[in-house]
């Protein structure tokens, strides 16, 4: 993915699915996306092509989207790891 190619909204999918993860973070930092529209189109993709691949042994969505939510109670990832 170029780093010129413009993400704007979870309809992106191939965008988000098939950027890097630093992308992806830098994309949530930035406010460009959230971590609910990276989910949402991971999720999307994966429905689209695991009935070919079944590469998915156990698909948490639920799990994933929890952790993706914006949580008054929990601390971002990038503060918790400093403390250690």
């Amino acid at each position: 993915m170029s780093p010129s190619m413009n993400v704007t909204k979870a309809t992106d999918s191939p965008d988000l699915t098939a950027a890097s993860a630093a992308r992806l973070a830098r994309l949530i930092r930035e406010k460009q996306v959230s971590a609910v529209e990276v989910v949402e189109a991971h999720l999307a993709r994966i429905s689209e092509v695991d009935g070919r691949l079944n590469a998915v042994a156990q698909l948490t969505a639920d799990s994933a989207f929890e952790e993706a939510r914006p949580s008054p109670k929990r601390e971002p990832r990038s503060k918790r790891r400093r403390r250690r």
